[in-house]
């Protein structure tokens, strides 16, 4: 008499970040994987938050083993308007729901750079828009101007290293 054996594998989940810069293209954002699962991962991701700015592709790899990888790729247009947008990518077997948050990130240098006073007489403050954030720091230069010596000092923003 044969027994039936079915063989249930749960998948290991991740999700990776993309690293998308802006711009206009349609890029990768993140991808969602749902590795060695038995039998095949259902992976979507809830973009009802972006409804028409993002689209998921899917992809399936079956192994020698019988087990399944499936990768989701959130796809878009890295923008500042999607820019740290609340996502979950959802993952289902027969046996497991689970939901994974993500926070979309769209890394750029520095576009505005605001120098303005402070609330203290001699105090300069320099901002920077930047992701990641940009490490701005100050240069004396000294600019001889009619037999006095004028301080001026001048901010160099930069962006760290992904």
């Amino acid at each position: 008499m044969d027994i039936p054996l079915h063989v249930l594998v749960t998948p290991k989940t991740s999700i990776d970040d993309a690293l998308p810069r802006l711009g206009e293209a349609e890029v990768p954002l993140a991808t969602c994987t749902a590795a060695s699962s038995k039998p095949p991962t259902k992976v979507a991701w809830d973009t009802s938050a972006l409804k028409d700015k993002v689209r998921a592709t899917n992809n399936s790899t079956l192994h020698d083993n019988g087990t399944t990888t499936t990768v989701s790729t959130l796809m878009g247009k890295p923008t500042k308007e999607i820019y740290r947008s609340r996502l979950q990518c959802v993952i289902s077997t027969e046996k497991l729901n689970q939901t994974i948050p993500f926070e979309i990130q769209i890394y750029y240098p520095p576009l505005e750079v605001n120098i303005t006073g402070g609330p203290m007489k001699d105090q300069v403050t320099c901002e920077a828009d930047a992701n990641p954030k940009a490490d701005i720091t100050w240069r004396r230069v000294f600019l001889p101007e009619r037999a006095e010596f004028i301080i001026m000092l001048i901010p160099q923003v930069v962006l760290h290293q992904m």
